[in-house]
Order: C-alpha cells, then sequence, then structure tokens
C-alpha cells in the first residue's frame, strides 16, 4: 500500500513538472484564460507578456535575387514609386487598421507591415499584393483566427478593394511562391509562426470580390 502510494505520488509530481514545463515555455497569448487569470493576479496589462512585441527579433523579408520563384508579374512603376503608408490595410474582424510602408526592411517592419519588393498593386488585373508583418500585437500577431467570410479590404488611389478570406498556410522562408500570382487577384499576409519561435511563415491569402 505504501508503495503504490509513492509510486502515485511520484506520478503526480512528474506530471505537475511536466506541467509547469509546458507552462513556462508555451507561448503568452492574452485569450488563454490561465494568462488572462495571470495578468489579473499580477494587474499586468496583456500587451507585456513574455512575448509582447519587444521581444521580438527583427526579420528580414526581403526577396534574395537567386530566389527560386516564378510567375511574378514585372514589377511596375506604380510598385516602384509607391509612397509609404499610400495605401491602408483593413481587417474588421482583427480589428487592424494598418497603414502599408513600401518594404519590408528591417527599418520598415519596425514601424509597421510592408509591401514586398514583388508585390502587385491593387487594380492590377492576376496581381498578387504581398505584404509583410511582424507577429507583434500591433501588427499580424492574430493572423491564425482568420476563418471564412472574413473581410480585408485596402484603400489605395480613392479606391476600397474589398477581398475575402481564401485560406491559411504555413509555409518555409524560402516559400515565395505565396506572394507569386495566384490565379486570381489577391492579397497576401505573411508573418512569423510559431509564436516565440518564428522558423516557419504563416501565410494568409484573400481573394478579390
Amino acid at each position: 500500500m505504501v508503495r503504490r502510494l509513492r509510486i502515485v505520488i511520484i506520478v503526480l509530481i512528474a506530471l505537475a513538472a511536466m506541467m509547469a514545463v509546458f507552462e513556462f515555455t508555451r507561448p503568452y497569448r492574452p485569450d488563454n484564460i490561465i494568462d488572462g487569470h495571470i495578468d489579473v493576479f499580477l494587474a499586468r496589462s496583456p500587451a507585456h507578456g513574455r512575448d509582447a512585441e519587444d521581444d521580438y527579433m527583427p526579420v528580414y523579408f526581403e526577396i534574395p535575387e537567386n530566389a527560386p520563384i516564378t510567375d511574378f508579374m514585372v514589377v511596375s512603376n506604380e510598385r516602384r514609386n509607391y509612397i509609404d503608408d499610400s495605401m491602408i490595410l483593413v481587417i474588421p474582424s482583427l480589428d487592424l487598421r494598418l497603414p502599408i510602408r513600401g518594404g519590408t526592411t528591417k527599418e520598415e517592419l519596425a514601424i509597421g507591415p510592408g509591401l514586398f519588393e514583388a508585390s502587385g498593386i491593387p487594380g492590377q488585373v492576376g496581381a498578387n499584393v504581398g505584404i509583410a508583418g511582424h507577429r507583434s500585437r500591433d501588427q499580424f500577431y492574430y493572423l491564425d483566427r482568420l476563418k471564412t467570410g472574413d473581410q480585408l479590404y485596402l484603400e489605395y488611389d480613392t479606391n476600397v478593394y474589398t477581398y475575402i478570406f481564401h485560406e491559411l498556410r504555413i509555409v518555409e522562408p524560402s516559400d515565395w511562391g505565396v506572394i507569386a500570382r495566384q490565379g486570381f487577384d489577391a492579397c497576401t499576409l505573411v508573418t512569423c509562426t510559431p509564436i516565440g519561435v518564428a522558423n516557419k511563415r504563416l501565410v494568409a491569402i484573400f481573394a478579390l470580390l
């Protein structure tokens, strides 16, 4: 009887240790019940968890010259002459309204999401508007919550372009095909995943309505 009790205690301790390790290492999310209670107990703002914006390492998204990419449109003069923040990205379901920068360098992405250099421009037939952003609270943190029916709007050049959510993908950082032409007018958002690790890319593709 005593031996069985010891075994039970050892198993419970092992399980508690595993849970503690998991809880300590998993990404912080303010919508998680446990994290929510911890925030309340510590009087901590949800925006200052373990993986808050300041903890993110800058990620450089620009396409390398030797990248194995196909089916890109010729970069237009309109894209080359794009002015920072002249396009506004709106995703109502994620409560996002973000001006779009003209590039995806570390410096640009530190300010906000930006257009890939090979991105299309809204209004071009067959274009894929490719936008990169950090997985931070004020950019693409909740991109994985997108669902069927969610809409995205691009306000650009006095027009509003409406897109409908098409699919989510997780790809390798070297998979530049996701921002090439998709066979329809598209807008593609790219960020890092998993949160806190960032060795893959989370890709959200929208189709123009």
